[in-house]
């Protein structure tokens, strides 16, 4: 094995001690179990096709029909492009105390008990984001292991204010490139740099390579962080490429079927976005590993997976080269007016300020993530599943949208006060809202709350 296997299954082995007897670890166990029964099944019904081809034969003749479509499909029109912050809440707090740079740090989320995101240097150690915290620890003190030092976790609060001026600055610089870029979350956005690169004679790769240098440069003189892009014919593909040169640097996909064909021939299907790590150990188990494996094992694959024909759909269509079926920038824009975040316990808790907590941390997000300049929230949904996996929900409509996190939290806070059953165990929460703009002249929560309370319409359900 060598040294990085060998280091990344050490660590693998401490997160399993550190975590072994919670109900966490218990339930982790179940989901694995059930998974490798799923993949068992899969791998039987490959080896069912594989033994009986013949009697396949139109459904093999449907899939090259099928795949040949979609390629026909595939078009260079279009030049996209994701921009995604590095590390983004680590990156600020470096940007405004250097010294954080150099040793393991990561920012938590309200309740101090789970990380929100890890610096680069925090990675070394294997702390990663959604981690809990004590875990965190056990691997910064267990270093020596797995040939790292021992060290000391620094843990920094969640600073939301900071952050959002940073998305606010960088997504102005955005609209400069394409007015309608969509804001997919307080450190990611999708530009359609089609237009403008036609307007100014770049419509070519260098000119999309050109322009998007030139958005990140902009982006790291006025805001002090780096960014890493990734450009291509469709959303999809761009938000993969997003990630292949990162920490701060590009990646443009080819504008060519056969170099498209080359790059997509190697792209391992776990980085593709839906696939997901259960799929990807599904499809491990019959041999496919990359776009190329699953162009080659395409009937196999429709076969096995017949009763999931959302992730077949996002095979073929990324293997060819197309986005999606669920990516589009006309799809993201009416997704641009709702928004939602949740949580799920470690262990279902009655722990009301653990609770409490926890709606302060989903309303932060959600406030840093949509209220941009001119939105508000005009309605909010406070769902709580209990440990009995009994949803109820508490829903607010507003006349005047909310335009700030602090009075999101307040109003679901209210709503928590009103649904919560005493002593009842929650195993998990989710908060939701629907965008509007703001009123003109809208002020603060001061004139909210000067509203009469006719002008409120509250409704529960469960």
């Amino acid at each position: 094995m060598n040294p990085q296997n060998q280091k990344k299954t050490t660590i693998e082995r401490i997160v399993k001690e550190t975590t072994a007897g919670t109900k966490r670890s218990a339930k982790d166990a179940a989901e694995h179990a059930t998974l490798m029964r799923e993949i068992e099944a899969i791998a039987l019904q490959a080896q069912q096709f594989t033994r009986n081809q013949g009697s396949y034969a139109p459904l093999v003749e449907q899939t090259r029909r099928d795949i040949g479509e979609l390629r026909a499909e595939v078009s260079f029109s279009k030049y996209y492009a994701v921009i995604d912050f590095d590390s983004f809440f680590a990156s600020v707090e470096e940007r405004d105390n250097p010294r954080l740079i150099h040793i393991p740090m990561v920012v938590t989320d309200a309740t101090g008990k789970m990380i929100e995101t890890s610096n680069y240097k925090a990675r070394e150690w294997g702390i990663r984001a959604g981690m809990p915290v004590f875990v965190a620890r056990a691997l910064c003190n267990r270093g020596p292991e797995f040939g790292m030092p021992r060290v000391k976790l620094t843990t920094v609060d969640h600073h939301s204010e900071k952050y959002k001026q940073a998305a606010e600055t960088s997504r102005s610089i955005f609209r400069i490139y394409d007015k309608d870029m969509i804001p997919k979350s307080i450190d990611e956005a999708f530009l359609d740099l089609t237009d403008y690169l036609a307007e100014n004679n770049m419509l070519s790769p260098d000119g999309a390579q050109a322009v998007t240098h030139e958005i990140r440069t902009r982006i790291l003189r006025e805001t002090g962080l780096t960014t890493s892009a990734g450009i291509a014919n469709n959303i999809t593909l761009a938000k993969v490429c997003s990630s292949v040169k990162k920490p701060n640097g590009q990646f443009c996909c080819a504008f060519t079927h056969q170099g498209l064909s080359d790059f997509l021939s190697t792209l391992e299907v776990k980085d593709v976005g839906g696939v997901g790590k259960k799929s990807s150990s599904k499809l491990a188990a019959i041999g496919v590993h990359t776009c190329g494996d699953v162009l080659a094992r395409a009937s196999v694959i429709k076969h096995a997976f017949e009763k999931h024909p959302a992730i077949v759909s996002i095979l073929f269509r990324v293997s060819v080269g197309l986005c999606k079926a669920t990516d589009s920038m006309e799809r993201e824009r009416k997704e641009q007016g709702k928004g939602s975040k949740e949580e799920t316990f470690l262990y279902a808790t009655n722990d009301e300020a653990e609770h409490i907590k926890v709606i302060e941390k989903l309303c932060t997000w959600l406030g840093d993530a949509h209220f941009s300049k001119g939105k508000g929230a005009k309605n909010v949904q406070l769902t709580l599943t209990f440990s009995n996996f009994q949803p109820v929900n508490e829903t607010l409509n507003l006349k005047t949208p909310l335009i700030y996190a602090k009075d999101m939290i307040r109003e679901a806070t209210k709503m928590y006060k009103q649904a919560y059953r005493k002593g009842a165990a929650i195993r998990h929460m989710r908060v939701a809202i629907t965008l509007a703009e703001r009123e003109a002249g809208q002020l603060s929560i001061a004139s909210f709350l000067q509203m009469p309370s006719h002008q409120l319409k509250r409704k529960r359900g469960v």
